[in-house]
């Protein structure tokens, strides 16, 4: 999982942190050195003593060996109050030094000892080591929260265990072997352990001084009162509690298996009695690989969720120990090549116990540590010390009292194992949120990639409400995952009572809400939520108050309104963007993964957190808010997206049959075109929507080329101009279509026919095209195949599309392949488009609706698409729908005005839905369509810059007790995935309320890379990242959003904005008109400014009866045209994408207008 925050610590803290690391060691090692020496000159003594009787020499031996490792533990106990004391008191670097040069003198007094051969001595020295450790001990574990960020506790707490037992290991080699070195001058080993104090001391002064904890702290001699206030501090907090309790019985275990290892050595492994110490290697080699590996599981985390599991792989690899080890009877009867097997079996299930262990301790430890109240953690550690020191000695008492009994030391690796289990068992009963959260972790990360980003705006500490959208039955399991702290969820009552979600919500403690039950549960349910935030905890509520079925957010309900009543804790927005094409999604949620290419071995999920708002949010605002982190959850999807051309190459080669010749008569293409376009940058393409014109489109892209889609409506001159502009040499097109729209060309263009192109290619070709699909596993091994010179990025240019020139010359507009890409996935996010389903592609692909929708959603998805070259051609369409059954119809407003008179009503049977774009679709075209067809078109909006979708309606979602609306008559719908939108204060800037008209802004991943050659027009529309549409457009509470015109076409009179396109609906509307026979625009007049001036193309009748009818329909009297404005044309002029020429029309009415006058 991916996380915003730092993975290590900064350098200053790391400077500390190492140098802490060092101290540690030195005195750990030394700890080890100078006990084991002690112990080997008690061994000595004892055989010295009664030589002839080992029996009495064994006695003698382990008497003072047991004194000598109580004099060692009995510091940590009868020392914990001035431990704790001084750690609170002062600044813990100061209190670190200090013990380092108290160590010195320590070691000093050991030397002597040593030299005058006095083991009482040596045994008093070893207990004030053991005071100076046990005075060390808080410091060490308490600075660490001091010296490194609150997230990498776990991680500094796994190194610091880990290199303590890399330190027992150098201890419990050297400590014999300088015994045995320097056996006749022992007081060298003294001088060796005093020079190691002094290097431990001057590390010591590395540190970087550290705050004092609590500097009022007083000295009681009577320890009564010290124990019991840092008593009370543990018993005031659970999670505290039993992480002590967990660390002694972990240390209880601990000594036990040592212990039984140390027997094992003897009888099983048959060590000598100096060789025992390395029977302890494999043990502390695995611990200290442990903690080191378990400080890295945890990366920003103190993952508790490893207690538990490191309890659990404690006892198996415990059991595997006590099965394989022998007792006397069975070693008896073994022979020797089964002893060999064992005695290399054993030592390594011996380390794997070490392994797991460092699972168990090293996030509690961490957890104690940063759960502790700053100014008592000195003394919260030494009275943990204490519970430790005592579980210690109690496992050494039940390790003796187990051999005893049984004779066998495998038998006290199984009581350790089942006394591990039980607690284990204990802290998951006790808190079932830390299993439960950690094996979601562990699933996520199986199945998932979790990208997680400002997580840091998570309070660590304090209440917060979160809130985020909801897309499937696995949202709130996510954020519990993502989330460090405990989680709140409110869900519905129906939801929290499902058999596979009841038993999660009660142990994560859900607050259920009755989305219909009485007024009193909802307040309670409510109030609840609020208490819970007010005493620090965080809830998490999912606005929408249900689960998606329709891709897209739905209106946000007020509950979390109520909540935040009365309270200033912060609100936390939250975007889940990947959920909603898991199988974890509502039945009807959408259908299959927006990664198309099935390459993806892991889906991608993404959770991005806000900035917290405040308390008194309001939902439209909050709404907007979670929309723009959809934007930025939206971006990891470009991670795992391929370019255009191999994502299509991905899909058609998986597909059907027609798609995989589809995809090698592309290939064969391209390569003929090859020697064609050179080194050609920009190719030119003229051919209506066919499958020519895709093979074609797809084949330039391959070979590194931007296809531009020229405009076969446009005159001659203009795409003259655009070839002039776009450095276009070569124009791909057909014969046959050259001869029905009869065009002339540019001289200086080469033309390439297509008929010519297939004529040249062979079977040979058309088989080598196959064997190249064929052999190619790697989708990347295609990038080249048709002469691309570099590899695509996801950032180039992928086509330039010359927008429609309705208000002027027309602009090349650049789109990359991730602004397409973006755009279909969004497409496809919030349309159905079932495996059963079919396209008509009538849309031209010089239009960037039919580029997008006509061309690359069919190739990337594999959605089935049939072409026609000419939409127009009413009786045509019919038939082709019927034949096919066609189901999706993407179209303008006047297309479908022609299907609905031209078009037999069984012939559109096959369809489920007609979506239009590129202009207003009117109440009464719809209506019309609907009244012939039985289904009513939706409306969406877009523009060229935005690739083009930026907002669509989308059918409701019904089932019995369940109603989701998508659509909305009249509204352009909701923004798509992907893309955020803001209505601004034309004049300010300034962000507008809901139902507010302002200048609509956009913003998102289809947002084009700018004007091809213009970086001045670009400026002009690209504000800070947002794109300025020039349309004035209002949203509602529910979001939907509605353009109620164009900036450019509104005329200031008298100093009042006149809008164009809200008066031609009107004269339309006044006489039931479905065609487009009335175009409004203004013309200079120099009383007012401006004044409306009317075309229409009908009969004089009826455009004199609109212009009587408006005067009653509600229009302000300056918005009313006059009569005498009024000029009838034949036709009125229309751009081949279906829009009305305006820049024809202004010249028309300044013409006509200036005539009159």
């Amino acid at each position: 999982m991916n996380d915003a925050k730092q993975p290590f610590p900064q350098p200053r803290s790391l400077r500390s942190f190492w140098a802490l690391i060092g101290v540690m060691f030195q005195g750990a090692l030394s700890d080890n050195i100078f006990k084991f020496i002690v112990m080997m000159l008690i061994l000595k003594h004892a055989n010295e003593r009664f030589p002839q009787s080992p029996s009495d020499a064994t006695a003698l031996g382990n008497t003072w060996t047991s004194i000598a490792e109580g004099a060692f533990i009995l510091p940590f106990i009868v020392s914990a109050t001035i431990a704790g004391w001084l750690s609170d008191r002062f600044a813990k670097s100061r209190v670190t030094l200090w013990t380092k040069i108290l160590e010195i003198i320590v070691m000093a007094a050991g030397m002597a000892m040593f030299a005058l051969g006095y083991i009482s001595g040596a045994i008093i020295v070893l207990f004030f080591m053991g005071f100076q450790s046990a005075l060390f001990s808080p410091s060490k574990y308490g600075i660490l929260p001091e010296i490194l960020p609150e997230e990498q506790t776990a991680w500094g707490n796994g190194i610091l265990q880990g290199g303590t037992f890399l330190a027992i290991i150098l201890g419990t080699i050297l400590g014999p072997s300088l015994f045995q070195c320097f056996n006749q001058s022992l007081w060298i080993n003294g001088l060796i352990l005093v020079g190691l104090a002094g290097g431990g001391a001057l590390l010591a002064l590395q540190m970087a001084p550290t705050p004092v904890g609590n500097p009022a702290q007083r000295f009681e001699i009577n320890p009564v009162p010290m124990v019991s206030l840092y008593g009370r501090e543990i018993l005031s907090n659970t999670g505290i509690l039993w992480g002590v309790v967990g660390m002694s019985v972990w240390w209880m275990a601990g000594v036990m298996m040592q212990g039984a290892a140390l027997l094992i050595a003897v009888q099983v492994l048959g060590l000598s009695p100096s060789q025992t110490g390395l029977a302890l290697l494999p043990i502390v080699v695995g611990m200290g690989a442990g903690c080191v590996l378990a400080g890295m599981v945890s990366k920003n985390r103190i993952e508790l969720g490893l207690v538990p599991f490191g309890a659990l792989a404690m006892f198996s690899a415990s059991m595997l120990v006590w099965r394989l080890t022998p007792n006397f009877a069975e070693l008896s009867r073994m022979s020797s090549e089964q002893l060999q097997h064992i005695r290399y079996i054993v030592p390594a299930m011996m380390g794997l116990v070490g392994l797991v262990c460092g699972f168990f301790i090293v996030p509690l430890q961490a957890f104690v540590i940063q759960e502790t109240r700053p100014d008592k953690r000195g003394g919260v550690w030494s009275v943990s010390n204490v519970f430790t020191s005592i579980g210690m000695m109690a496992g050494a008492g039940a390790r003796g009292l187990i051999v005893q009994a049984t004779a066998s030391p495998g038998d006290v690796f199984f009581a350790g194992g089942v006394l591990m289990l039980l607690t284990g068992i204990v802290i998951c009963v006790k808190f079932p949120r830390i299993p439960l959260r950690f094996l979601a972790v562990v699933l996520f990360k199986m199945i998932y990639r979790v990208n997680v980003k400002g997580a840091e705006n998570i309070p660590a500490k304090g209440g917060a409400l979160i809130t985020s959208n909801h897309q499937s039955y696995i949202d709130a399991l996510l954020l519990s995952v993502v989330i460090e702290r405990p989680v709140r969820f409110i869900m519905t009552e129906d939801l929290y009572r499902k058999w596979f979600i009841y038993p999660f919500a009660r142990i994560t403690n859900t607050i259920p809400i009755k989305g219909l039950g009485s007024v009193r549960d909802l307040i309670k349910a409510l109030r609840e939520a609020r208490e819970e935030i007010r005493q620090g905890g965080l809830v998490c509520i999912f606005p929408e108050g249900q689960m998606t079925r329709l891709g897209m957010m739905l209106p946000f309900r007020r509950g979390f309104e109520h909540i935040m009543r009365g309270i200033q804790e912060p609100i936390i927005p939250a975007a889940i963007d990947g959920a909603y094409e898991t199988i974890f999604a509502l039945p009807g949620g959408r259908r299959k993964p927006i990664f198309f290419n099935p390459r993806a071995k892991k889906p991608v999920l993404c959770v991005v957190f806000g900035k917290p708002m405040p308390a008194d949010t309001k939902h439209p605002q909050l709404r907007v808010a979670i929309m723009d982190l959809m934007v930025d959850a939206f971006a990891i999807r470009k991670e795992r997206a391929l370019p255009l051309h191999l994502e299509a190459v991905n899909t058609l080669r998986n597909g059907s049959f027609a798609q995989y010749k589809m995809l090698a008569g592309t290939i064969a293409l391209g390569r003929k075109l090859r020697r064609k376009w050179q080194d050609d940058e920009n190719i030119g393409i003229l051919l209506p929507p066919s499958a020519g014109a895709a093979a074609t489109n797809l084949a330039a892209t391959w070979s590194g080329r931007i296809p531009i889609n020229l405009n076969y409506t446009a005159a001659a001159a203009v795409i003259e101009e655009i070839c002039a502009n776009a450095g276009i040499r070569l124009i791909i097109t057909s014969r046959l279509f050259m001869k029905k729209i009869k065009i002339a060309l540019p001289a200086k263009c080469d033309i390439v026919y297509l008929e010519d192109i297939r004529n040249e290619i062979s079977f040979w070709d058309t088989s080598k095209a196959f064997f190249h699909i064929f052999i190619r596993q790697k989708t990347n091994s295609f990038d080249k195949l048709l002469g691309r010179k570099k590899s695509a990025s996801m950032d180039d240019v992928a086509t330039i599309i010359f927008s429609s020139g309705s208000t002027g010359a027309p602009k090349g507009v650049e789109l990359t392949h991730w602004n397409i890409w973006a755009n279909v996935a969004s497409a496809y996010h919030m349309v159905d488009f079932p495996p059963d389903g079919c396209l008509l592609g009538i849309l031209p692909f010089f239009h960037s609706f039919g580029n997008t929708v006509a061309l690359w959603l069919p190739m990337l998805t594999g959605f089935r698409v049939i072409y026609h070259p000419n939409p127009l051609h009413g009786r045509e369409i019919g038939e082709l729908v019927q034949k096919h059954k066609i189901t999706h119809l993407f179209a303008t407003p006047t297309i479908l005005n022609i299907y609905t008179r031209r078009v037999q009503p069984e012939q559109f049977g096959s369809l489920r839905m007609a979506l239009t774009g590129a202009e207003k679709l009117r109440a009464n075209v719809s209506e019309a369509f609907e009244k012939r067809f039985g289904i009513r078109p939706i409306e969406g909006y877009g523009a060229t810059e935005c690739s083009p979708i930026v907002c669509l309606n989308t059918p409701d979602f019904r089932q019995p007790s369940f109603y989701q609306k998508g659509v909305k008559y009249g509204t352009v719908g909701h923004p798509a995935p992907g893309v955020t939108v803001r209505v601004v204060d034309p004049e300010t800037g300034a962000p507008l309320g809901v139902n507010e008209p302002g200048m609509l802004h956009v913003r998102g991943h289809n947002i084009m890379h700018g004007y091809y050659h213009l970086p001045e027009k670009t400026a002009e529309v690209m504000k800070d990242g947002w794109y300025v549409t020039g349309d004035i457009a209002q949203i509602d509470e529910e979001g939907f959003i509605t353009i109620t015109d164009r900036l450019s076409r509104f005329s200031k009179i008298g100093g009042e904005m006149a809008p164009h396109i809200r008066i031609e609906e009107t004269l339309h509307n006044a006489i039931g008109a479905t065609d487009m026979i009335f175009a409004v625009t203004g013309v200079p007049d120099e009383k007012k400014g401006e004044r409306l001036v009317v075309l229409y193309a009908a009969r004089e009748e009826k455009a004199r009866r609109a212009a009587e009818e408006i005067q009653n329909m509600g229009l302000p009297p300056l918005w009313i045209p006059k009569w005498s404005d009024f000029f009838r044309v034949e036709a009125l002029p229309i751009l081949g994408t279906g829009k009305l020429d305006l820049r024809a029309i202004k010249a028309m009415a300044l013409s006509l207008a200036g005539a009159k006058k």
